[in-house]
């Protein structure tokens, strides 16, 4: 059975005031979901908030209010990657804060940074963590990975846009609803008349207990699910070193493993997307392919092509460029570039994928029926 709240609407209602209706407008989260979120916050009256996903700011001025109205004396921690405010890149991340509630002295925005860059920071004792970010796993899921070593036992946490999914129509949008159904802990959940969701809830939250710990192996387990974004190799590092300190080498081999496999399905659906047949289709013909196959092209696609190849054990031949192109190295990797002007192969012996940009595949065409070559994969 979920638990449920007192909803306390006066901090929406007074920040409402106060920023002369601005935190109304940018705020992400609707009245019921601030009020939800405060009737937690009055709840557990905790010591040390975490907050992951600031956008405008406007969750962070709410609970600013609250705290003020509760009279606590709570130290927040606002993280957010971006540093301009994701919905126009005008104005910088947190600007309700900066601009209505900087006097907080206990408050700190911590921008430019996901995460585990920060977590060593701001340190253990977290008893309030709110997750709203990306939506789309890994998002949420790792990100609470990463925090779950620096929670207090107790930790009551706070998901945003649990249905994302029904609201958007984006099918991907489930990280903080997977989070939600797997974590054994104790639940908030209330029925929000607010949005038109037929009784569902976008806002919910749990508290740890003591059969918490349960669930990690099912979360890392949850993160083999196709991710919808990939980090750059420094998140990576950042990512894998929390995890092999707090959870030891065998979690974090684990996910080295996930991430390996998550380029590579990211790396299919690109092919499939730009060969516009399913991949297993291309890779069966080329692996069965008689003729020496030829890559048409050196830039992203063909980098791309040579990646699949690599990972498939599929040959091949060389790389071909247009005769006013700059063939670069004389290689790339081991597959050699020539123009198609100078290539030798007998146009019966070859055939070629064209790895560039769909916009060129017609003129790419005349020019090569125009030196004889005409079997294309």
């Amino acid at each position: 059975m979920y638990r449920s709240t007192e909803l306390f609407f006066k901090p929406e209602e007074n920040c409402r005031q106060y920023t002369n209706n601005l935190a109304g407008i940018y705020s992400e989260m609707t009245s019921f979901e601030q009020a939800f979120l405060c009737g937690i916050l009055r709840e557990k009256r905790p010591k040390k908030i975490v907050e992951i996903g600031v956008a405008a700011g406007g969750t962070t001025a709410v609970m600013l209010e609250a705290i003020k109205l509760l009279d606590l004396e709570t130290e927040i921690y606002s993280v957010d990657l971006a540093e301009q405010w994701y919905r126009t890149g005008k104005k910088p991340t947190g600007f309700l804060i900066t601009e209505f509630y900087g006097d907080y002295e206990k408050h700190s925005l911590m921008l430019g940074k996901s995460i585990p860059h920060v977590i060593e920071e701001i340190g253990a004792g977290i008893d309030m963590l709110i997750l709203d970010t990306t939506h789309c796993l890994p998002g949420e899921l790792l990100d609470f990975m990463i925090c779950y070593p620096f929670l207090d036992r107790n930790c009551t946490v706070i998901l945003h846009d649990i249905t994302e999914n029904l609201l958007t129509g984006r099918d991907n949008d489930i990280a903080t609803k997977l989070l939600f159904d797997v974590i054994k802990a104790d639940k908030w959940y209330m029925h929000d008349t607010e949005r038109n969701l037929y009784g569902q809830s976008n806002i919910a939250a749990f508290q740890m207990n003591e059969k918490t710990k349960e669930s990690i192996e099912d979360l890392f387990s949850g993160l083999s699910m196709t991710w919808q974004y990939h980090f750059k190799e420094e998140e990576e590092k950042a990512y894998l070193r929390i995890i092999e300190k707090y959870y030891g080498a065998e979690r974090k081999n684990a996910l080295e493993n996930i991430l390996h496999a998550q380029r590579y399905v990211h790396l299919k659906k690109m092919i499939a997307s730009h060969y516009r047949l399913d991949d297993e289709w291309l890779k069966m013909k080329w692996a069965h392919e008689k003729k020496d196959v030829y890559l048409y092209g050196a830039g992203f696609w063909a980098e791309q092509y040579i990646k699949y190849a690599k990972h498939n054990d599929l040959p091949i031949r060389g790389m071909v460029v247009s005769d006013d192109q700059d063939t670069g190295a004389e290689e790339n990797g081991k597959f050699p570039v020539v123009h198609l002007n100078s290539l030798q192969a007998a146009p019966e012996q070859c055939v070629f994928i064209l790895a560039l940009d769909h916009k060129h595949f017609s003129q790419i065409k005349r020019n090569m029926s125009a030196k004889g070559y005409y079997n294309y994969m």
